[in-house]
């Protein structure tokens, strides 16, 4: 059995009991159920909307307790992003959805450490455990044989998580005005640097759709919709066909041609 997005402290003691009696179950959590209250939610802010709830203080200390003790096994992002529109003012009818993917990490190891986790057990949570469930034996840790997917992250610095900052298409965020802890400083994709400083590296590019490759990882203006393509669907490395591989043995520029033949 797999219990996906739990919000509701209330449902522990029954899945704590289950496992005692042999049933084999699985549980995630997300980010804004452990790091967002209802407390805190001002009148009409709809970006706080999600399915199910983000509820009490109270509730909240008891799902970390969960993750904690085990009973609690992952937490994934439930990323579920939405336009401005579909965000509307009445809560019966705004998007139920909060995009948690790019401050995730930060979000969970700011409430981590002042609940006196470490980063190993973020790691865990939202590495290992998760990778474990997917049965992805490659993935989920750092060491010799497995795939080199990690972020360097500088723990102890912060920032203020502002909408204009955000990679989403659409900037709705829960999460805007708060100040963080943990900054992403590059990303790596099997080896290969995929981000740097919060920009997406040249390698990258070719990673996503073509427009992304023409415009350039340095380019300004609004991101456009990052999709992978051919193989990079299933995370093979690929050289992009407008940016040869430089450092690859053996290169050497092409030749020039002549004028075409008359």
């Amino acid at each position: 059995m797999h219990i996906l997005h739990l919000s509701s402290s209330v449902a522990l003691p029954l899945i704590a009991d289950a496992r005692r009696d042999g049933v084999r179950i699985i549980v995630e959590t997300c980010p804004h159920f452990l790091t967002l209250t209802v407390e805190e939610v001002p009148d009409g802010a709809t970006e706080f909307t999600c399915c199910p709830p983000i509820r009490e203080a109270a509730n909240q200390d008891t799902l970390w307790q969960g993750l904690q003790e085990g009973t609690i096994d992952c937490v994934v992002s439930d990323r579920s992003p939405c336009t401005a529109e579909l965000k509307t003012d009445d809560f019966g009818t705004a998007w139920g959805g909060i995009s948690s993917l790019q401050l995730g990490l930060p979000a969970i190891w700011t409430a981590a450490r002042v609940r006196g986790r470490e980063l190993a057990d973020v790691a865990r949570w939202m590495s290992t455990a998760p990778a474990a469930l997917a049965g992805l034996a490659g993935k989920g840790a750092i060491a010799p044989g497995l795939d080199a997917d990690f972020v360097v992250l500088a723990p102890e610095e912060t920032f203020t998580v502002g909408p204009a900052a955000l990679h989403h298409r659409n900037r709705v965020t829960a999460y805007a005005g708060k100040t963080l802890h943990g900054v992403v400083r590059s990303t790596w994709l099997r080896g290969v640097q995929i981000a740097d400083a919060g920009r997406p590296t040249p390698r990258a590019a070719c990673w996503y759709a073509p427009e992304r490759a023409r415009r350039g990882a340095g380019a300004r203006g609004p991101a456009p919709t990052w999709r992978p393509t051919g193989r990079a669907r299933r995370e093979r490395p690929r050289r992009c066909a407008r940016r040869p591989d430089r450092t690859r043995p053996g290169w050497s520029a092409p030749r020039a041609r002549g004028p075409p033949r008359s």
